[in-house]
């Protein structure tokens, strides 16, 4: 009986510390790929906005005032956020943000960041999009435009070549997020459809 009750503890205390490694590991992934956005947010270049060309609403999320610039919506995924005017590490908790570029549906390349929580939450499934899918954005004068993914890739963490400005002119969209594991960026690279 006494060999029974041991064996019974050892089997919970195994369980127990199974289950404490697991969640000890989730919160570091999650802090990692936290740390990894929220780093970029706090290094975002600074950039002169023409005013008279940007039109911002304010968004009320979760009770709180937000200024939004666009909203993005990716129908094959079913994503859709507004897209926040700055990027800061509190702004990534509440939405996607703006990263780096030009104002919403201009020539240059809007880049915008969001947290992939591995579920539904901001671009938890944007892994799952295929070149060809379609992605609008919509300004705050309401004029919506589509753009065709051409191409995703993965690059490491402190690579930012993907919010080059060089786009010949064309109006693009860039979304960023990290990778499944955290350990990289995982990008989607868009450009708006002729009208």
């Amino acid at each position: 009986m006494t060999n029974k009750i041991i064996n019974v503890a050892l089997i919970g205390i195994m369980l127990l510390s199974v289950f404490f490694l697991s969640y000890f590991m989730y919160g570091k992934i999650t802090e990692k790929e936290q740390n990894s956005l929220e780093i970029m947010a706090e290094n975002a270049p600074k950039e002169e906005i023409n005013n008279d060309d940007l039109k911002i609403q304010e968004c009320i999320i979760d009770g709180k005032a937000y200024e939004i610039v666009a909203v993005l919506y990716i129908p094959t995924l079913d994503i859709e956020y507004p897209v926040l005017s700055s990027t800061s590490k509190e702004l990534l908790k509440v939405s996607l943000n703006k990263y780096w570029g030009p104002n919403p549906n201009k020539p240059g390349n809007f880049c915008i960041l969001g947290h992939n929580y591995n579920d539904d939450k901001f671009f938890g499934k944007l892994n799952k999009i295929e070149i060809g899918h379609v992605i609008q954005l919509t300004d705050m004068y309401g004029k919506t435009l589509q753009y065709c993914v051409y191409d995703t890739y993965v690059v490491e963490p402190d690579n930012t070549d993907c919010t080059s400005q060089l786009t010949n002119g064309e109006t693009e969209v860039t979304l960023i997020t990290c990778t499944k594991d955290f350990r990289k960026r995982f990008i989607v690279k868009a450009r708006a459809k002729e009208v």
